[in-house]
């Protein structure tokens, strides 16, 4: 059996850079997915749907990644 470890903080940075990142360096990318989160869709929604169409894994967890950190701000600002 595999203990899952939390790591909740370092998680929130890494989505952070992740959302950071994605706006400095591609921010056609950044806006898709914040339209694409708030229409409901979860980060792993996200990753799917650009693996399939595009083969980018590196940048398919980026774009995953940054949705996390997207959801997280929403789930803080009780939205």
């Amino acid at each position: 059996m595999t203990t899952m470890i939390d790591f909740p903080d370092l998680d929130a940075a890494i989505d952070a850079e992740a959302w950071q990142w994605l706006k400095d360096a591609a921010p056609v990318y950044a806006d898709a997915v914040a339209l694409e989160v708030q229409r409901g869709h979860t980060p792993d929604d996200i990753r799917q749907r650009f693996m399939r169409l595009t083969q980018r894994q590196p940048l398919a967890l980026r774009l995953e990644q940054a949705a996390r950190h997207l959801r997280r701000q929403q789930r803080e600002a009780g939205q």
